[in-house]
């Protein structure tokens, strides 16, 4: 399921709804999805609460939308309102960007699975996808969700093989 379709099933959901009406400061603040070949993506949609710095998570599931308690942010940074209204660039549009650059970059690596989430930086909607090749690198990615311009390209190697060294 794309992100907003599963977006828009939280909102209509009666535990959003009943949970809006007790926490009318929270926000949107990302989404989350993990991406496998031929795998269905799942959502997990997050709402910050400034005043318990905690956050709630609604997962759309095939039964239904779920509603996780509120738990900690793991971050010390600040947490910003993502705007979706800004987004342009949906996620297959992102997915289709990391794939044309690992393409240019990285012809031989295979991608085994993308970690997508949906955030909000310096006020600009980005999606911050984190790639795992077959080659021991994870490749982080970030895009403007609005513009379709890459913010950030960095690989690194998880591990380093000795070669011949004694």
């Amino acid at each position: 399921m794309k992100f907003i379709e599963a977006f828009r099933e939280v909102e209509k959901s009666e535990q959003y709804a009943a949970w809006r009406l007790r926490n009318p400061d929270c926000f949107f603040s990302y989404a989350f999805s993990m991406f496998e070949k031929k795998k269905e993506s799942k959502w997990d949609i997050g709402f910050y609460n400034p005043e318990t710095k905690g956050v709630t998570v609604f997962s759309f599931e095939d039964h239904g939308v779920i509603e996780h308690k509120e738990s900690e942010t793991a971050g010390k940074g600040e947490v910003e309102k993502l705007d979706l209204s800004k987004v342009k660039l949906d996620e297959n549009d992102a997915i289709e960007k990391v794939k044309k650059l690992k393409d240019k970059k990285m012809k031989a690596a295979v991608i085994l699975k993308t970690v997508c989430i949906l955030q909000s930086e310096k006020e600009k909607p980005i999606w911050n996808m984190t790639s795992i090749t077959n080659d021991f690198h994870t490749w982080n990615i970030k895009i403007d969700a609005h513009s379709g311009d890459i913010i950030k390209d960095e690989l690194v190697e998880l591990f380093k093989f000795n070669k011949g060294n004694k």
